[in-house]
């Protein structure tokens, strides 16, 4: 009985391999003859030189999986024995990531160009730095011919389907029209009580566990934290309040232990974005896979959130002008409160499905970028003490000044109290400290949220770049067939030497003398043109408050026991690829 049960088994995985590599080769197969089709056409097309496809893959996945034959425990001791030598020093040090040497910036750095060429079964699929070709494909002129590529994982079309994110055209028009508003300065500003009451939670949370380990080990006023899963939980529940009124409580689930991801939304959300990158998801087209399951059972749980969200709110809006009392309506209250998006796309009868995909886009984007951008700014700043100090510095400063204006106002007792609000509203994003956007910018240079942004071409091309930085292109233009692919590095781009001046070593102090800094065509974080990312400054005034009021409160240290080499790769973002642990030590109040 036994035997047969082996053999059955057998049988099955046999089956199930056959069809996986008949899948794979029919695919091949396709491909290929799409190749012999395309080549001959492609043939009178001037395009870069560049690796081939096979070279550039396996590049890929050595480095996605971190495959080397050194020893890494040795590297990671090398590593650490750096940052605690040189903790006060590292302004001075070159900050280069092994991951992004040997993938984003090696073909243009061996190939000594701008730009390269790698094809893929005959489709172009082109990497540039050249800022002059990157503001063409950017420009607003330019965003119905050049759109944004397909997902090829899957995962990005299910959970932001019908959104300002994947749409094009019209439609993408239609959609950047609604979401506008919600980001209006004025209503950004409206947003800042919301950020500042959940910085404020964390802050207690991070007082109360310190208070908690003094009782039990005396650590000197200092707890150690993974800094990147902190700001995730902290920015996943600021956007969950901003866009449904949800309270997804990331920041007191972080002292359950439970490894179940059922019980972490921020968790499953860093799932989905993780599945996205892994380079099996590009057979989801043609295969099953075996993270499937989950994959779809936690994006149904988040639809599912905001469907209960879109229900709540449409109950709010239709009895707003009335005294209902009963239990649902206060039920839903404490859950659902005043938000910025999702009233605003109820207010336009958007259907549920263009809800659902933006606000899913305003969940990933909103809270996986800025999430990152804080960790890699705590990250830089907890190993260049020099600048922490400078920073704390200028905060203190601030406030001073701050407490002598309300005290001046109090004495001259302003009878124009409306003004007098609104003055004092304007300072909670601590906007006038220019150092404080020096360190935001620096680290956006270094870590761009977005360190691709890919665009497909619709009809045939000439790309005019800078010739006198591209020795293989023989000074001519590029010409590329339509449906190529243009992937431009705004990693590469950030850190390219004859941009920046020293471009690996962070120094905020550059920041003092570059002007017109939203105009720049080689300082694109946030993108450029038509498509520039509509929540940049919610973005920059939540790093502002966050990282004033963590500053003010704590000084940080990076913590080389506990973390291993820093690291990053790209899933949607640019992200740490391993935790990093820094100790927060409470300061003492001046």
């Amino acid at each position: 009985m036994e035997t047969t049960k082996n053999n059955n088994e057998f049988n099955i995985s046999y089956f199930l391999t056959c069809s996986i590599f008949g899948f794979i080769l029919w695919i091949l197969t396709e491909q290929i003859l799409k190749y012999n089709n395309k080549r001959n056409k492609n043939n009178k097309y001037n395009l870069p030189k560049g690796p081939s496809f096979l070279k550039w893959f396996i590049n890929y996945l050595f480095n996605f999986y971190d495959l080397k034959l050194s020893n890494n425990k040795e590297d990671n001791n090398n590593n650490n024995n750096n940052i605690n030598n040189n903790n006060n020093n590292l302004s001075q040090e070159e900050l280069i990531e092994d991951t992004s040497e040997n993938t984003v910036l090696k073909w243009f750095n061996q190939l000594n160009s701008d730009n390269y060429c790698v094809s893929f079964f005959g489709r172009p699929m082109i990497f540039t730095r050249d800022t002059i070709i990157s503001k063409y494909i950017l420009s607003s002129n330019n965003i119905d011919n050049y759109t944004k590529p397909p997902d090829s994982s899957g995962v990005l079309i299910r959970l932001a389907q019908n959104s300002i994110l994947m749409s094009e055209g019209d439609q993408w028009r239609y959609h950047r029209s609604i979401i506008n508003q919600p980001f209006s300065s004025k209503n950004v500003k409206l947003m800042i009580p919301t950020i500042i009451t959940t910085i404020n939670k964390l802050i207690n949370h991070l007082n109360n566990n310190n208070n908690n380990n003094n009782k039990n080990n005396n650590n000197n006023n200092t707890i150690t934290i993974d800094i990147h899963s902190y700001c995730t939980k902290l920015t996943f529940d600021i956007i969950g309040k901003l866009s449904i009124g949800y309270d997804f409580n990331s920041i007191e689930s972080s002292d359950n232990h439970n490894d179940n991801d059922d019980d972490d939304i921020s968790k499953q959300f860093d799932f989905i974005l993780n599945e996205m990158i892994r380079p099996i998801r590009r057979f989801s087209s043609y295969l099953p896979l075996y993270n499937d399951i989950k994959l779809f059972k936690f994006l149904n749980k988040l639809e599912s959130i905001i469907k209960g969200a879109i229900n709540s709110r449409s109950l709010v809006s239709d009895n707003k002008n009335k005294n209902n009392n009963n239990n649902n309506n206060n039920n839903n209250n404490k859950t659902y409160k005043k938000n910025f998006l999702l009233d605003n796309l109820l207010d336009d009868n958007v259907k549920e499905k263009d809800i659902i995909g933006n606000i899913n886009t305003f969940l990933l984007a909103g809270h996986e970028t800025s999430a990152n951008l804080l960790t890699f700014i705590f990250y830089l700043l907890s190993t260049h003490n020099n600048i922490q100090n400078d920073l704390y510095n200028h905060l203190i400063d601030y406030q001073k000044k701050k407490i002598k204006i309300i005290n001046n106002k109090d004495n001259n007792k302003f009878t124009e109290e409306e003004d007098d609000d609104e003055e004092e509203e304007d300072d909670e994003d601590y906007q006038s400290i220019e150092f404080l956007d020096w360190v935001i910018y620096e680290t956006l240079r270094l870590f761009p949220p977005a360190p691709m942004i890919g665009r497909t071409s619709k009809n045939d091309d000439i790309l005019k770049n800078d010739n006198n930085n591209n020795n293989n292109n023989n000074n001519n233009n590029i010409s590329i067939p339509s449906e190529t692919l243009i992937l431009i590095s705004v990693y590469a781009i950030h850190r390219d030497p004859k941009l920046w001046k020293d471009p690996n070593i962070f120094n905020p102090y550059r920041w003092k003398n570059i002007e017109n800094i939203n105009n720049r065509s080689d300082f694109i974080p946030f993108s450029s043109g038509g498509r520039v990312c509509v929540g940049q400054k919610f973005s920059i005034v939540e790093a502002r408050i966050i990282i004033s009021k963590l500053i003010l409160n704590f000084e940080l240290s990076f913590n080389s026991l506990k973390s291993k080499p820093f690291k990053i790769y790209q899933r949607a973002t640019l992200t740490p690829k391993y935790p990093v642990f820094l100790n927060f030590k409470k300061r003492e109040t001046k």
